[in-house]
């Protein structure tokens, strides 16, 4: 019995250490200077589990953990060389499909999407037999019962780390006056969730990259205001902590950029939308969904999300955020006319979870349809962009001139965003 207690002991151990990842450390002789590559995915049967096995060309620390709602498996690694394609060969349930990317600024994460409820039996790490070979990350899973996972998932609450803070890449230098007002910049995705692709191959992630830093040079040259970037390079940020990064800097505006994609080919066009409980039409409704469903998309836990957007109860200075938001989605539309093409009715609104802040004004802007060839290529014609940040600049300059140039909608925390 004794014995037998012991056992249960070392498998409930061993259950915690693998199904947090804490234990996940592989011995490398030496560190290389290139980072190290991962080559292949593998998943398949084995002694009644379900087996993943990562390729790679030299020993990492890693870590691996499940989350709900929808069921994953997350497996995070240091910075990597992808060299694998999309596809891995999928040995029937659990495992209905997987991505990969970066994940906040140092970790590179590969989620997997699992039908049903299970849990880490075991993660090892096998050494090259031969110089032929390469190191193999192995990561066994059981199938458990719901309420089995449920226990998982309260063991393993606040123990995750949280790798989505921004780097310092993300922050632009300054001209203006440190009591200047704030504009913060939001590239919408990132990393390992690309957002729409073109039928070209353009990622969303990357076009508003560039637009964003486009619009950040011409910010900064200005000498007006103070601007900030949410992220600098490709790599992922949870949505609620976008918003929460604007409004710890103490942000006078939050500008989230995006660029859509239609099951309609022919939609065209560029949309400026603003935080509603009730969508402006059934398109805005959809459009919301598609956005919001980001964080699932790149293994974020949603479990404890505030999904009520239906129910946001507003407050004054959030009523005059909201106020202030509409004034600064109608001076972009009204800079970005001539310009560019918009759709009809460009002002819109929805429930999107990053434009939840309370106190700051925050547009959402869709810049075009990736899938309408036609706004393809333009978003991916430098001249186009280049034209495009113009407006953009011109927006924000009328919506500060009408509420008194230069003069900053928020002060005190703003003077402090950027040191």
């Amino acid at each position: 019995m004794i014995e037998e207690g012991r056992n249960r002991h070392r498998r409930r151990f061993r259950h915690i250490a693998a199904g947090l990842g804490l234990a996940a450390l592989l011995a490398g002789a030496g560190q290389a200077a290139a980072e190290p590559s991962v080559s292949e995915v593998r998943i398949s049967r084995h002694e009644g589990l379900t087996r993943i096995s990562i390729g790679l060309s030299e020993a990492v620390q890693f870590r691996a953990h499940v989350l709900g709602a929808p069921y994953r498996v997350i497996v995070d690694l240091p910075p990597v060389d992808w060299r694998l394609g999309t596809e891995a060969r999928l040995d029937g349930p659990p495992v209905t499909a997987w991505r990969y990317g970066s994940f906040g600024k140092d970790v590179r994460r590969i989620v997997f999407d699992v039908d049903r409820p299970v849990r880490i039996q075991k993660t090892f790490a096998l050494p090259p037999k031969d110089k032929a070979q390469e190191w193999r990350l192995v990561i066994d899973l059981e199938r458990i019962s719901k309420d089995e996972f449920d226990r998982i998932l309260r063991e393993q609450r606040g123990t995750l780390p949280d790798y989505t803070a921004p780097g310092d890449e993300a922050r632009a230098g300054q001209r203006a006056r440190r009591d200047s007002p704030l504009v913060v910049i939001d590239p919408g995705h990132g990393g390992i969730d690309p957002g729409a692709t073109g039928k070209n191959g353009t990622s969303e992630k990357d076009i508003v990259l560039l637009v964003a830093k486009e619009l950040r040079d011409r910010i900064w040259n200005s000498g007006k205001y103070r601007v900030l970037m949410t992220r600098g390079a490709d790599y992922y940020i949870a949505l609620r902590q976008r918003f929460e990064i604007a409004r710890s800097a103490g942000a006078d505006i939050f500008i989230s950029l995006h660029a859509d994609s239609s099951p309609f080919r022919a939609s065209r066009g560029l949309s400026v939308y603003t935080l509603s409980a009730q969508a402006s039409d059934e398109e805005a409704a959809a459009l919301a969904r598609r956005e919001n469903r980001a964080d699932l998309v790149a293994g974020v836990d949603i479990s404890r999300n505030d999904t009520r957007v239906a129910g946001i109860l507003i407050d004054l200075a959030q009523r005059q955020s909201l106020h202030n938001a509409h004034r600064l989605a109608g001076a972009i539309v009204a800079a970005l006319e001539g310009r560019v093409e918009l759709v009809p009715k460009p002002l819109r609104s929805a429930g999107f979870a990053v434009l939840k802040a309370p106190d700051v004004a925050s547009v959402l802007i869709e810049m075009g349809h990736l899938s309408n060839p036609k706004e393809e290529h333009q978003l991916r014609d430098p001249g186009y962009r280049a034209k495009l940040a113009d407006g953009l600049m011109k927006g924000i300059d009328r919506y500060f001139a009408a509420k008194g140039k230069g003069t900053p909608a928020r002060q005190g925390a703003a003077a402090d965003a950027e040191r």
